[in-house]
């Protein structure tokens, strides 16, 4: 069974848990302590996450070849997939992580998926 969901936490402190893959099973959905929710907020604006680019997908830099420069980059096929995104009233932004993903990203989505994520409600 493919892994696939969505986490949405919202500022009152409700998390949703909803599992996208087939076959699809009920969302879950439960209360944290809005401290919680401000602490992540608060991540992400130290990350400035509303300014970073849409996607990581791999390194790209320019090669010479015959004498012209020429951007190469890099990827991968069939890793993991993540659309992070953060809603702040009018102020959005998403960003596609899938290869070569910086430090502080891949920290703010694990941030996201321990306070909603599949093992979130395992250990409850």
């Amino acid at each position: 069974r493919c892994v696939h969901y969505r986490i949405t936490i919202s500022g009152d402190g409700t998390v949703r848990y909803e599992d996208l893959a087939s076959p699809p099973v009920p969302p879950r959905t439960r209360k944290v302590p809005v401290d919680e929710v401000v602490a992540l907020t608060n991540e992400f604006g130290r990350a400035r996450f509303l300014e970073a680019p849409r996607r990581y997908v791999g390194v790209s830099s320019y090669v010479l070849q015959n004498g012209q420069l020429v951007l190469r980059g890099s990827g991968a096929i069939d890793l993991p997939t993540w659309d992070l995104s953060l809603r702040l009233g009018t102020l959005q932004n998403s960003v596609r992580l899938e290869h070569e993903i910086p430090n502080y990203l891949g920290r703010l989505r694990d941030l996201v998926d321990k306070l909603g994520g599949p093992e979130a409600w395992t250990e409850r």
